[in-house]
């Protein structure tokens, strides 16, 4: 043990001092630096490098500071909101003490380039006609991997996906996907196109998954492209949903394999017009989400292609107690009456919409032959409905199949 005793500086510049130890032909130095008193704010680096992502709760990294005078740190550039400092009040003395500024960054899901935030050091304390020090400090993150549409494209792009959402549940990147707790995965035969290099292959696809628990207050991200053999896709429970009004943007109907599609308490007040597109779509489950008007145009255009299953269910976005009347705020959720057109539907099997605000009477339906030919289920309990229960209720074909206990 060699022990290295420094004596109190008195200068006004700082000093520094090497020590060699010498072991035959071999040496090794250390170096002694001691701080005087002039007005200083070093940074440990100039640079730190970040990953795309690091576990939850380590998204930030640390930087030593050793100054003996008061200082602000300001942003260089508008567009880095990604990086929130941290920082506490220090004692400010003659003699430079080191501090921590904490650094918290978001995820990167960017694949073409690394994006930097810079950060000026300003000295807050300068006396009239001294210059204030400044120091410059830059935070790098590095851009993710490249998503083609793969096998491998797909496993970024649920861990880009589940990340960017805060899901409760994170899959390990290190285990094979087929492992994954709600993925499903089958051999699929499909064309691979990496820019101008194109092959036909054969290798294991997502096409089933379930996000639970998770916590966004926007749309679903649009890494949910590259799963572009998707038959099932499911969001559940999406934290104080009910306190959300989140607009489903175009992503998902990029999906053109996708035979079901649930949003089950996520918080969705609108969907795209472009949702249409999915000519496959048998199943679409929206219940618990604050949609403010009944999305007939998407309903009635994908009854002619392959809609079996509809689930607009508790669409509230906040309870109104007893009387629509005493209601006074403009979106409470999905109401008005039941449009006459839901019931021209020829596909439909399944049709629940119950623990909504709709009002009125259900449609009579006058002149039409076969009202909904193909209905084995409706539910329209605990709304607001009055009035008579119309005949092509009652005289149904396939009334018998219907759950008369939440009818």
């Amino acid at each position: 043990v060699c022990e290295l005793r420094v004596d109190t500086s008195y200068l006004y510049k700082s000093r520094e001092a090497v020590v060699t130890f010498y072991s035959g032909s071999r040496s090794s130095q250390v170096k002694v630096f001691q701080y005087g008193f002039e007005k200083i704010i070093e940074l440990e680096k100039d640079e730190i490098e970040v990953a795309d992502f690091i576990e939850y709760g380590k998204m930030f990294s640390e930087l030593k500071v050793t100054s003996n005078v008061k200082y602000e740190i300001l942003p260089a550039n508008e567009n880095q909101k990604w990086v929130r400092v941290t920082t506490e009040e220090k004692k400010v003395g003659s003699v430079p003490r080191p501090d921590k500024v904490r650094f918290d960054f978001d995820i990167y899901t960017q694949s073409d380039a690394d994006r930097e935030a810079k950060f000026i050091f300003r000295q807050t304390d300068a006396k009239e006609g001294e210059t204030p020090i400044e120091k410059e400090f830059t935070l790098r993150q590095k851009k993710a991997e490249r998503i083609v549409p793969s096998r491998r494209g797909d496993s970024l792009a649920l861990l880009a996906i589940s990340r960017m959402m805060k899901c409760y549940t994170q899959w390990d990147g290190s285990q094979s996907m087929i492992y994954w707790n709600n993925v499903k995965t089958e051999e699929v035969s499909y064309k691979y196109i990496d820019g101008d290099f194109v092959r036909d292959t054969t290798e294991l696809r997502v096409v089933g998954v379930n996000f639970y628990i998770f916590n966004t207050d926007n749309s679903i991200p649009y890494q949910i492209r590259f799963l572009n053999q998707l038959k099932t896709l499911v969001f559940t429970g999406n934290e104080n949903s009910y306190r959300k009004s989140i607009k489903l943007e175009d992503d998902v109907t990029y999906l053109d394999s996708l035979e079901s599609l649930g949003f089950i308490g996520y918080g969705i007040n609108s969907l795209p017009a472009r949702m249409t597109n999915l000519k496959k779509l048998r199943e679409l489950e929206m219940s618990g989400n604050p949609l403010q008007e009944f999305p007939m145009d998407i309903i009635e255009a994908l009854d002619k292609d392959s809609l079996l299953y509809v689930n607009l269910g508790n669409c509230r976005h906040y309870e109104i107690g007893a009387s629509l009347a005493a209601n006074t705020k403009d979106s409470i959720g999905m109401g008005g009456e039941l449009p006459e057109r839901l019931f021209r539907l020829k596909r439909v099997a399944y049709l629940h919409l119950s623990y909504n605000y709709f009002e009125g009477s259900i449609p009579a339906m006058e002149g039409v032959a076969d009202v909904m030919p193909q209905l084995r289920a409706l539910s329209l309990n605990l709304n607001y409905l009055s009035g008579m229960i119309p005949e092509w209720i009652l005289k149904h074909k396939r009334l018998k199949c219907w759950d008369p206990y939440t009818m």
